[in-house]
């Protein structure tokens, strides 16, 4: 979070306000957050440090009155604004005895991300200093039609921040019961080490239509089923508790958006220069989501040359989403690799190797598990059971 990471060095506060939500859970227990709006223009900033007394009000009139005594009459931001963060937040973090689970949180964030990358905030809508610039390309969408893809939007701007949580030797990203977590510190600490860096990306979805048809596939559903069962044992061989294990997010729909994420971050590393390393997927998948953000986020001016976001427009997204197809038809290691009966940490993948989808661990956001070329591409014993396999034929 840019305006409270503290003067010489990566410190991030624990809970200053919204902005510092935790969304992602992945090796070595880092939180990830992709900062967007109402959190991304900086106005909030001067609230910071009283974000605790104004949630705890209720109502417009309290909330106008502490913060005039606050700022001595001189409120810095509109009491309209300060009520439409708190509603935000309050999505996030429902009244109730118990604290809001992981998962409440990482859906309610994921929903709030895949509504604003949708949307998109033209220029008119924005401030100078916003810090999420979404807009829909000016190119025609009507090359994407035939692949399924819809709604694309070029992401000219955003901020990701990475705070060190906890340390472990075996972490899933979706396991909200991970018990041996070792501390970064023996005392109680009022700051997490963190980073921020800026990027750019591409947004891109799936036409529900024709994913909802394809995933009724018997042959497709077993075998997400059979990567979803693998991967539920996973995760209770490494729970303390194995009775608190969430269930996989492991369906079609996820398996595909993340398998078509691996192999356009391979043809993007390939084809416009960008080294795989330094691009990552963000996936939205759900009944109600279907999504892949692919966005640059590192330190260096990987993250700010428009590279990426060129490759958004759609004559050359199509372009890009066919060349990509076409390259996972194939792998070095075929036949093995897409007759494999299981491959990857347990059986959590089938047909996915080094060869050919696997990507940088740093790009991955599960680890590169829950990945399978076949239903990009289908097999040859079952070619239609691929998204993707009209392209081929």
């Amino acid at each position: 979070m840019a305006r409270h990471i503290r003067p010489g060095g990566d410190l991030w506060p624990r809970r200053p306000y919204a902005p510092a939500r935790f969304l992602l859970r992945v090796a070595a227990r880092p939180e990830v957050g992709v900062v967007h709006p109402p959190w991304s223009d900086g106005r909030a900033d001067p609230l910071a440090e009283h974000w605790e007394q104004l949630h705890e009000l209720d109502g417009r009139e309290e909330v106008e009155l502490c913060l005039k005594f606050l700022f001595k009459g001189r409120i810095p931001v509109s009491v309209d604004e300060v009520m439409a963060l708190l509603a935000a937040e309050r999505e996030e973090d429902p009244e109730g005895d118990e604290p809001p689970s992981f998962d409440h949180r990482y859906l309610a964030l994921r929903h709030k991300e895949y509504e604003r990358l949708r949307a998109g905030n033209d220029e008119r809508e924005r401030s100078h200093e916003e810090q999420f610039v979404c807009e829909t390309p000016l190119g025609d969408p009507t090359p994407l039609q035939p692949l399924g893809v819809v709604g694309p939007m070029l992401v000219k701007k955003l901020r990701e921040v990475r705070a060190l949580k906890a340390f472990t030797r075996l972490a899933d990203p979706d396991s909200t019961t991970e018990g041996k977590e070792a501390a970064l510190s023996t005392a109680s600490l009022a700051w997490l080490p963190a980073m921020e860096v800026r990027g750019e990306g591409v947004f891109l979805r799936l036409a529900g239509d024709r994913l909802d048809s394809w995933s009724r596939s018997e042959a497709v559903r077993a075998r997400a089923e059979r990567i979803r069962t693998a991967h539920e044992r996973l995760m209770r061989q490494r729970a303390s508790d194995p009775s608190l294990v969430p269930p996989s997010p492991a369906g079609p729909r996820m398996i595909l958006l993340h398998t078509l994420a691996h192999v356009l971050i391979t043809e993007w590393s390939l084809d416009a220069g960008y080294p795989a390393a330094a691009l990552r997927e963000r996936l939205y998948a759900d009944e109600d989501m279907a999504g892949i953000l692919i966005y640059t986020a590192t330190s260096d001016s990987a993250g700010s040359l428009g590279g990426l976001v060129a490759q958004g427009e759609p004559a050359r997204l199509a372009a890009t989403i066919r060349g990509a197809v076409h390259r996972a038809e194939w792998c070095s290691s075929d036949p093995l690799c897409i007759e494999a009966e299981a491959s990857g940490t347990a059986g959590t993948n089938l047909a996915a190797c080094h060869a050919c989808v696997m990507l940088p661990e740093t790009s991955c956001e599960h680890n590169n598990i829950l990945l399978d070329r076949a239903l990009l591409v289908g097999t040859p014993e079952n070619p239609s059971i691929g998204f993707f396999a009209d392209l081929l034929s």
